[in-house]
């Protein structure tokens, strides 16, 4: 059966994050499925989610936990899962159709072109927010790190930096699938005519400030455009600030991270 896995370690996260995650994962697909958490903390877990024990690296820290993903191409791990699955980071937002996901690049490792990509379009880091994987997918990269993970970890900011080493050529997902919330989706523009609650895709625009040298003068120059948000965009990508607990009042975030 497919599987859909999330990894939570240390304290950053609460359970009731991979509690909503679960939640979206059963709103927006048909498919039959089973829920992976890979963690050393369960508490707070719904009883319906798999509990796989996540292993102690000696690795901690809100800017260290991120390392363990890369048990994501352990052979023992895939294994374990049998089949297919999609890794999702807990502070993403799922409010619309994933089964394309499955459908995309069958048997097939996909992951995100950073989001970086809105200001170079060729950009060539991968971020790893979303990934598809299958038994026996790309194992190297998981073997690579084996040999010396603490040389790799040292070396290197985070996982996404040692995929985009390993697998430079990797199928991506494409950009109107799954989107920087922050720097792809513009904000939610309520119209009180329409109540709080209205169409997440239409009502949105993109903030743009540039600076600009006008008469030998720095000026701020701020413009408007809709964002390129389709009825294919399912997964929203919350990196840094804000979080999907601080965005409540948009309904693309609110009727969905509950």
């Amino acid at each position: 059966m497919k599987k859909y896995v999330c990894l939570k370690h240390g304290n950053k996260y609460s359970g009731e994050y991979v509690n909503k995650l679960y939640r979206m994962c059963k709103k927006h697909t048909t498919i039959p499925f089973e829920f992976v958490c890979i963690t050393e903390r369960p508490e707070g877990l719904d009883p319906n989610i798999q509990v796989y024990q996540c292993p102690d690296w000696g690795v901690a820290g809100e800017r260290k936990s991120w390392w363990y993903k890369v048990m994501l191409f352990e052979p023992k791990f895939q294994e374990a899962m049998g089949d297919e699955f999609i890794f999702f980071d807990l502070d993403v937002v799922i409010f619309n159709d994933i089964d394309r996901l499955w459908e995309y690049k069958p048997k097939e490792f996909v992951v995100i072109q950073d989001f970086n990509r809105v200001r170079i379009k060729n950009w060539h880091v991968r971020n790893s927010s979303v990934m598809k994987f299958h038994v026996g997918c790309e194992n190297q990269v998981w073997h690579e790190f084996a040999k010396n993970k603490n040389a790799v970890i040292n070396r290197m900011h985070g996982d996404q930096d040692w995929v985009t080493k390993c697998l430079p050529n990797s199928n991506m997902w494409p950009h109107s699938w799954v989107m920087s919330y922050k720097w792809e989706m513009g904000v939610h523009v309520r119209k009180p005519e329409f109540g709080q609650r209205h169409h997440i895709i239409d009502n949105r625009t993109m903030v743009e400030n540039t600076l600009v040298i006008k008469d030998g003068v720095k000026q701020n120059v701020t413009s408007y455009k809709k964002p390129s948000i389709t009825a294919e965009t399912c997964v929203a990508v919350f990196h840094g600030r804000p979080n999907p607990e601080q965005c409540m009042e948009d309904p693309l975030v609110g009727d969905n991270w509950v």
